[in-house]
């Protein structure tokens, strides 16, 4: 789903429509450009040449750096139902709805009628990391646009722990043979890591990245929030740099993403060139088996801890800790 319109499907085909978010630094992707007709080209360039944050231009308006996310309310097995109108009324009724006679008192806000309550839901959660897991069929990965992930993020809306959802992200491989591109490359956010950028790759072969939730994650200072990105840390993952970017906290990787990107030739085998005080910066505690297709496996990361629990760590995993200690 990705809420376009026309599409009939997710929020754009409810009632209640699409929260869509501006641009945040967290959700922007590089461009991988060393694929030339299925055919990878890293052989004859430096890895790092590979990437880059400018897409040459097509006349498609096609880009890595600019994605927008929609956010809805559904059904978990149906996320085109939707909570109706009356529903978001109720909540926030003049007179006994929850919203107007506690949140807005306790936490000074003003939600009024069923879009006052909408914005509620909607808000509290806009900024959480995209933790995408997809399904498994026969020790194979089974993507679909239209399936969620198999794990959820908690999000916290004034005291309710909500499951939040992501999908996969949607216009990644910028070789779409049917509308025209001449493009070869791809977003390097994990679903669109297909070898050469073809759509299925051979027979699927390539599709075997879990979710690398682009190459930033913001983590909360306080687990479960994520109503704004200015309270919290930002966790990057970009192997092929010899340093942490600026604009990055600390390091995290996706261990299964980029050890597949490795099986793909889109890094280097060994990446202990890239170090921080003498330690592997991007890979450190990486151990995950690539041929073992489960959720427990594509939930590994570079902490050693799985994603739920580095999301939730309030930036005090001790890998974290010790990142931190060393740049300071």
């Amino acid at each position: 789903y990705n809420g376009g319109t026309g599409s009939g499907d997710g929020c754009s085909g409810s009632s209640t429509g699409c929260w869509s978010l501006g641009g945040f630094e967290g959700d922007a992707s590089s461009f991988y450009d060393c694929a030339s007709m299925g055919n990878d080209k890293s052989q004859e360039l430096s890895y790092n040449d590979c990437y880059t944050n400018v897409v040459s231009s097509n006349n498609k308006n096609q880009q890595c750096s600019a994605p927008t996310r929609n956010i809805w309310l559904g059904e978990v097995g149906a996320p085109s139902s939707v909570p109706s109108a009356d529903f978001f009324a109720g909540l926030a009724d003049k007179y006994s709805g929850p919203l107007t006679t506690y949140i807005n008192a306790r936490f000074g806000t003003n939600y009024i009628g069923a879009k006052g309550a909408w914005t509620a839901f909607m808000s509290q959660c806009q900024y959480m990391p995209k933790l995408y897991i997809p399904a498994t069929s026969n020790n194979q990965i089974t993507h679909s646009v239209t399936a969620p992930s198999q794990v959820a993020v908690a999000c916290d809306v004034y005291g309710i722990d909500i499951p939040v959802y992501a999908f996969a992200d949607c216009g990644t491989n910028l070789a779409t043979q049917a509308a025209g591109a001449e493009l070869t490359g791809t977003c390097v956010n994990g679903y669109g890591q297909s070898f050469g950028a073809i759509d299925s790759g051979i027979n699927n072969k390539y599709m075997w990245s879990s979710g690398n939730f682009n190459q930033a994650m913001y983590i909360p200072n306080e687990a479960k929030k994520f109503a704004n990105p200015d309270d919290g840390k930002l966790a990057c993952c970009m192997p092929w740099t010899d340093s942490l970017p600026s604009q990055c906290d600390y390091a995290m990787c996706d261990c299964f993403s980029v050890q597949q990107a490795k099986n793909n030739n889109w890094l280097p085998s060994s990446t202990t060139e890239h170090n921080l005080a003498g330690k592997n910066l991007w890979t450190e505690h990486c151990d995950v088996d690539t041929d073992t297709k489960t959720t427990q496996e594509m939930m590994t990361t570079s902490s050693g801890a799985n994603w739920t629990v580095v999301i939730e760590s309030e930036n005090n995993v001790s890998f974290v800790d010790a990142q931190l200690a060393e740049m300071s």
